[in-house]
């Protein structure tokens, strides 16, 4: 979006904040962070891990909890936010290693290069090797450096347990691992199990229909770049490789 778009979105969220009951402390604290009151904003997330706290006894914060509440909200957040939330986790009954990984996840977001984040996030996950988190992480930024096979080691661990990423978004990424190791099942398999998550993704759609492509299953292939046209009749990629097909096939 544009800054102006942004700002706007912002203003009425924190507008919309500004009405609701006391009680609401975590949109309090997000409608905080967005005015740029960060003390105001880790003493709303404070409270709010209080009450979370008396309601679930019994529940410790987890990672789950962590990126479901804060990543998507927060992310970058002001200097020294992760920092200060894992020391307000500290109070409050939570998994072990949690505190640590917020100050890591302080520096992640100040790494210049992926090599850097890299070495950081790896140094934590020799502590805390149990960590879905990290795993997640690691194999991201292995994604980003393109280095395939790495990626797919530490996706592979997390493939049934994770805490970050979405199913279509994860399962995209391990298609786009398996193409450029040439693994085509296992490519066709992700792009298929992408879409299932979100039937109208036309990267997943263009790509499954090339590396059915790759795999001379041209009918099959003819289809889904059928179908991903009439999604976006403008999508250049689909029509190139259409043609392609069409060529396969003697047409």
């Amino acid at each position: 979006k544009s800054n102006d778009a942004r700002d706007s979105a912002i203003s009425l969220f924190c507008h919309n904040v500004s009405l609701l009951p006391k009680t609401q402390l975590y949109f309090r604290a997000v409608g905080a962070f967005f005015e740029h009151k960060n003390e105001q904003c880790l003493s709303l997330i404070d409270e709010y891990l209080q009450e979370d706290a008396k309601k679930h006894p019994d529940r410790p914060v987890d990672e789950f909890f962590v990126v479901d509440c804060f990543f998507e909200p927060f992310k970058e957040a002001f200097s020294g936010f992760w920092s200060s939330l894992g020391k307000l986790i500290q109070k409050y009954h939570h998994q072990d290693h949690l505190p640590a990984l917020c100050s890591a996840i302080d520096k992640y977001y100040t790494c210049r290069t992926d090599e850097e984040a890299l070495e950081l996030l790896m140094a934590c996950h020799q502590q805390y090797s149990d960590s879905i988190l990290l795993k997640e992480l690691i194999g991201y930024t292995y994604y980003c450096m393109k280095m395939w096979h790495n990626a797919v080691a530490y996706f592979e661990q997390v493939e049934d347990n994770r805490v970050f990423f979405r199913n279509d978004t994860f399962f995209f990424m391990m298609a786009w691992c398996y193409s450029k190791t040439k693994d085509h099942n296992l490519e066709e398999k992700f792009y298929r199990e992408a879409l299932e998550n979100n039937p109208q993704n036309v990267d997943a759609l263009n790509n499954l229909g090339y590396s059915l492509y790759i795999q001379k299953k041209y009918i099959e292939a003819k289809d889904v770049f059928e179908e991903c046209m009439a999604l976006d009749s403008n999508y250049h990629y689909a029509q190139n490789n259409y043609v392609r097909v069409l060529i396969a096939l003697g047409k």
